[in-house]
């Protein structure tokens, strides 16, 4: 799993990569299997008040899937990457449990032919 950080009007520093690796590590360990990349892009939002919203945008590129993205926005950047993290954990599961479910259901290749009967002269 390759992790990527960038960041738009913000100024990256290395505690918040840090931070975005570990959380991105703690809530995809258990699927870190069907990752390819995640692109983290963090982003300061002026905002009518005095202190800027802050934006996780979480891009998640799974083997064999769709692509899921995941967008948080609050006042503290920890808390925006940690909510991104989490619901981005929480789509891979549904997409994954969905997948294991259609291919699970599905007859053996002999029965695709003629229906429901196989054919034995095929």
């Amino acid at each position: 799993m390759v992790i990527s950080t960038s960041s738009h009007n913000l100024r990256l520093t290395e505690d918040i990569c840090e931070y975005v690796d570990g959380a991105v590590r703690d809530q995809f360990g258990h699927v870190a299997d069907h990752i390819l990349s995640v692109d983290a892009r963090l982003e300061a939002i002026a905002d009518r008040r005095d202190s800027p919203d802050m934006k996780a945008v979480l891009r998640v590129d799974l083997r064999n899937h769709r692509n899921i993205v995941s967008e948080m926005q609050g006042d503290n950047l920890y808390t925006a990457i940690r909510r991104s993290a989490r619901d981005s954990a929480r789509a891979i599961d549904r997409q994954l449990q969905h997948s294991s479910r259609a291919t699970g259901q599905r007859l053996p290749e002999k029965y695709h032919a003629f229906g429901r009967f196989p054919a034995p002269n095929v």
